[in-house]
């Protein structure tokens, strides 16, 4: 517990710097976008196949991440190894992650890289 201190100095310097650096978010206009109920009666069964696909990606995922090093450990694959081969895995997905939510911000938000100017 004595290097806990150690570990809360990055996380209080990345807050004071997003306090600083971080765009001001102005409250957008309200706008009446209708009711809800009517648009969920008509598009309920996309929305279900949305929710169970991102559901079984989730226990997929969360499953491999809890029980490949053990299933690796009855194959004869050491726990290393197999701990080497779940790095492997989450690097590479954080890396799909960065890559894509730099497109995704770019398109949702309207930004060109980080310069921050509207796209036209």
């Amino acid at each position: 517990m004595e290097i806990t201190p150690v570990f809360a100095v990055p996380g209080i310097l990345v807050a004071i710097l997003l306090w600083f650096t971080a765009p001001r978010i102005s409250a957008m206009e309200k706008t009446d976008s209708g009711p809800l109920m009517p648009v969920l009666h008509t598009s309920w069964f996309e929305l279900v196949k949305v929710i169970l696909i991102v559901a079984c990606r989730s226990l997929t995922y969360f499953g491999l991440i809890a029980f490949l090093p053990l299933y690796l450990q009855t194959q004869n694959i050491s726990i290393a190894d197999s701990n080497h081969f779940l790095f492997i895995m989450l690097f590479a997905s954080s890396l799909r992650s960065l890559a894509l939510s730099k497109m995704n911000a770019d398109r949702v938000l309207g930004f060109e890289g980080l310069s921050r100017k509207p796209a036209a």
